[in-house]
C-alpha cells in the first residue's frame, strides 16, 4: 500500500526538518517554506492532509489553506501555531476552512490521529 501524502508549510526551517523527521516513516511528507510551492504540491500530489503555520512572511496559514481548499475541496487542513487563540485562526476553524488547530509544540500522536482520522474518508481518496 502506498504511503499517504501530507504537506506542511512553515517559514522556520527547523520546524520543517522536525516535521519531516517525525512523520517520514509512515507518510509521504512534503515540506516547504514557499507558499507557491505549497499550492503546487496541493495541485499535483494526492495530498490528504495539509498543515500550515499561521504567521509567515507575506501570508497567513488561514489564507493559504483557504486557497488550498479551493484547489482541493476534500483536503483536510490544520493550523499548527504558537498562537492558537488568534482571532483569524478561530474564525477559520468556525467557518470550516481548517478542520483542526494544534498548538506548538504539538505531539506526534495528535498529528498522527488527525491524519489517520482523515485519510481515505472522501470521494477523492488516493488509496
Amino acid at each position: 500500500m502506498a504511503k499517504r501524502t501530507i504537506v506542511f508549510i512553515d517559514d522556520e526551517k527547523i520546524n520543517l526538518l522536525a516535521f519531516r523527521a517525525q512523520f517520514r516513516r509512515e507518510y509521504d511528507v512534503h515540506c516547504t517554506s514557499d507558499p507557491a510551492e505549497f499550492l503546487t504540491i496541493i495541485r499535483s500530489e494526492p495530498v490528504r492532509c495539509a498543515f500550515s503555520d499561521q504567521r509567515m512572511p507575506g501570508t497567513t496559514g488561514t489564507e493559504l489553506l483557504a486557497r488550498a481548499r479551493e484547489l482541493h475541496p476534500f483536503l483536510h487542513a490544520a493550523i499548527i501555531s504558537g498562537y492558537p487563540e488568534d482571532a483569524a485562526i478561530q474564525e477559520a476553524f468556525r467557518s470550516g476552512i481548517v478542520d483542526a488547530v494544534f498548538e506548538k509544540p504539538y505531539t506526534t500522536q495528535e498529528i498522527t490521529e488527525f491524519i489517520e482520522a482523515n485519510s481515505g474518508n472522501s470521494p477523492n481518496a488516493s488509496e
